[in-house]
């Protein structure tokens, strides 16, 4: 009697063959899809990354981002938790290798200033006005000291003729009265143009400008602790306190911005006391750490805040200059020819 094959069972949706099969070399051995290194177990030695030769679906694409974002073991939310508690550690453990756990501290600081950017927007208004009363207040003190020229040019109706000849006074050159014309627009309406341009570099270049605030603040750290540590470990430092902070302060923005003047006061307090804190347990020195880790914060906030007033004129000056088809080398012969005369 011929033997009868069994029949075939079709096989169940959890038993079916993966979708994607997985890499394999010539010899049949299973390869990691990410770096190549011969597949053992859960997860690759080479890489770490967990392996699995199953389709990607959106539930595993969110399991995937939720257990690195939210974990408080590690990523993310792990970085936040220990930088509240124990801010010091954290960048002194990534220093001595312990670095799985925790966000890479460049990215952190990117993160920060993402999020204080998104709550910048709910006081956008009250600052602009408060920049633009600024403004009004220096424009009017200028005002009062200025000699009186207004008048003339009424008189003559000739702009720029502060001597009532009916001639402007750059009649020679007219690119300086193109690019005072070009000034008193941008600074129309209590200067609603110039702070409106000052504020689109800021939202541009948010993470950028931050991130030269760690520049002053890690190099004043090395001048003032020696070479205990090396330039690369103090920017770890330096990018962990500077970001957690712009991160804290930033969940009080809307506040702080009410305050008027005092908020910047507060805003540099908060600065230099995490520094200090955060300098006790990273260099291990005591009071002697958090004094020098305050000054260099200090030190590095008024270099940072000069440098963005100067790139805030630079931006403006630049502006005019563009309107008046000149360059800035012109700018500054004419500046040095009025003070030399």
């Amino acid at each position: 009697m011929p033997e009868v094959a069994p029949p075939t069972v079709p096989l169940l949706a959890s038993e079916a063959s993966p979708a994607a099969p997985p890499e394999a070399s010539g010899d049949g051995v299973a390869l990691c899809a990410n770096c190549d290194a011969v597949q053992v177990g859960a997860y690759c030695p080479g890489c770490g990354q967990h392996q699995s030769n199953s389709r990607l679906t959106l539930r595993r694409l969110w399991t995937e981002f939720a257990s690195r974002a939210f974990n408080v073991n590690r990523g993310l939310l792990a970085t936040v938790v220990e930088l509240t508690k124990h801010p010091g550690q954290v960048p002194l453990d990534y220093v001595e290798g312990k670095r799985q756990r925790y966000t890479n501290p460049l990215t952190y600081l990117f993160l920060a200033s993402a999020v204080s950017l998104f709550m910048l927007q709910f006081s956008d208004a009250t600052l602009r006005e408060q920049m633009q009363e600024q403004i009004a207040r220096q424009e009017a003190s200028r005002a009062a000291t200025a000699p009186p020229s207004v008048a003339e040019e009424t008189t003559t109706g000739v702009p720029h003729d502060h001597d009532g000849d009916g001639i402007a006074d750059h009649a020679d050159d007219p690119r300086v009265d193109l690019f005072r014309a070009e000034l008193d627009v941008l600074m129309a309406d209590g200067g609603a143009t110039y702070v409106e341009r000052v504020m689109e570099m800021m939202r541009r270049y948010q993470s950028f400008l931050m991130l030269l605030l760690c520049v002053p603040f890690a190099l004043l750290l090395r001048l003032l602790f020696g070479p205990k540590r090396n330039l690369a470990e103090i920017s770890v430092f330096s990018l962990y306190v500077v970001g957690h902070a712009i991160l804290l302060l930033a969940f009080i923005t809307p506040l702080l911005i009410r305050m008027g003047t005092l908020a910047t006061m507060l805003g540099t307090l908060a600065y230099v006391g995490f520094a200090a804190w955060a300098a006790v347990r990273f260099w291990g020195e005591g009071w002697s750490a958090a004094l020098r880790a305050g000054t260099a914060m200090t030190v590095g906030m008024a270099a940072y805040s000069a440098f963005i007033g100067l790139v805030s004129i630079v931006a403006v000056f630049g502006s005019a200059l563009s309107k008046a088809d000149a360059s800035w080398w012109w700018l500054v012969s004419r500046i040095a020819r009025n003070v030399l005369s």
